[in-house]
């Protein structure tokens, strides 16, 4: 019974470790230990250490591009959730399900567990803070600024205690862009104040890459183009500095859609080389290179990305005008 007592201890330690690390911004590390200490509360049946365990993997295997552990990842949790007895750890793992499968593209699938959690979130308030938080990122991401501001808005007001730490982060960074690109100026403003005190407090990542994200949004809005390209290349350099790749793409896709708008393809396609690592594991990237290929009427490598893009969409699709053949440019 000792032995046993001292190996669940060991365990624990394991668990923690790997969160802390996640916390801290070692991915690799995380991933290590967290992988560890899920395999061994499966092997010990602690069914609801382990899907917590599996949830905190989630993030760091979605950042890191770990297609197969993700995938792997994803089936156990599946399988988890109905064996454990508290609704708030189900809940939890019902949100790093919908975090899986919308990495890989499984739209379908990601909302049938969204309605279960828009169930769960009348009764449970942090459900209804990541909910809310997940719902204003897409309503920005789908170009609907407004729709966005109206639903970080209250989370951020009411509930950002709720929210898990990259969330809570990522919800004021997506309220700052919501606003600057709906023309709220000195709204916009107010809420990057709040998000530069929270990264103060804690500088750890992801805080300073969102951070010159937000304000890239407030320069690019107000029209101070030296201003937008300073906070761009504060957003790539520590997303760098965090070796997350899905925090180094969200970045670039970022920059990469200024760079266009003013059609710097020289710019741009210096930005999109440092993806290309990744644009065979991940959807976001490959859509970076058809995005570069279209604007700047490259025919051969646009078919070619673009072919690429759509053997990992899943679901997702690539926008309509970059499906469509690019016009040549005659070279300058």
């Amino acid at each position: 019974m000792k032995l046993a007592g001292d190996s669940i201890h060991l365990v624990l330690a394991d668990a923690n470790l790997g969160t802390l690390n996640f916390n801290r911004g070692r991915y690799a590390e995380a991933a290590t230990s967290l992988t560890r200490a899920a395999e061994r509360f499966e092997a010990f049946h602690i069914r609801n250490m382990e899907l917590m365990t599996r949830a905190n993997l989630a993030d760091v295997q979605v950042g890191l591009l770990d297609t197969a552990g993700a995938q792997a990842n994803e089936r156990r949790i599946e399988a988890l959730i109905p064996l454990v007895a508290d609704p708030a750890d189900q809940n939890n793992g019902r949100l790093s399900l919908v975090r899986l499968l919308r990495a890989r593209g499984a739209l379908r699938a990601a909302d049938t567990v969204m309605s279960q959690l828009r169930t769960a979130a009348l009764s449970d308030e942090m459900t209804a803070a990541m909910i809310g938080a997940i719902d204003a990122q897409q309503a920005l991401a789908d170009g609907d600024p407004r729709r966005a501001a109206e639903l970080a808005a209250p989370v951020l007001n009411q509930q950002a205690a709720q929210l898990f730490p990259r969330y809570r982060l990522q919800a004021r960074y997506v309220l700052v862009g919501a606003y600057a690109r709906s023309g709220d100026l000195a709204a916009a403003q107010r809420e990057f104040d709040e998000l530069r005190k929270t990264v103060e407090q804690d500088p750890g990542p992801p805080g300073p890459m969102y951070l010159a994200l937000a304000k890239a949004e407030i320069a690019r809005a107000s029209g101070t183009a030296a201003a937008a390209d300073a906070a761009y290349g504060e957003a790539t350099t520590a997303a760098d500095a965090a070796h997350l790749p899905a925090d180094i793409i969200e970045a670039s896709a970022a920059q990469l859609d200024y760079l266009l708008e003013r059609d710097d393809l020289v710019r741009a396609s210096v930005l999109v080389e440092r993806i290309s690592p990744w644009a065979q594991q991940s959807f976001p990237a490959a859509l970076m290179q058809v995005r570069l290929y279209h604007a700047g009427g490259l025919l051969p490598a646009w078919r070619s990305a673009l072919e690429r893009a759509r053997a990992l969409a899943g679901e997702r699709t690539v926008p309509l005008e970059l499906a469509k053949p690019p016009a040549e440019r005659t070279p300058r």
